[in-house]
């Protein structure tokens, strides 16, 4: 097939990622845990306790979004 090993192995990693979220549904997401928590977590805490609820998103994600939001 002549495909590298690492070139396969990164195809193969792209076909397991989880489907991706609409942004505005993300941002809903993350103003309500954001709320949920008396607005005190930062992009850190916000992202691991997303991550517990199953969504897989990047801290610089959460923060973005967040600035965002105001």
């Amino acid at each position: 097939m002549q495909v590298s090993r690492s070139g396969y192995y990164a195809y193969r990693q792209r076909q397991t990622q989880p489907p991706t979220v609409d942004k505005v549904e993300l941002a809903q997401k993350v103003r309500s845990c954001f709320l949920a928590h008396r607005r005190r977590d930062g992009a850190r805490r916000l992202r691991a306790e997303l991550k517990t609820q199953g969504l897989a998103i990047g801290r610089y994600r959460v923060r973005t979004l967040m600035r965002s939001l105001g």
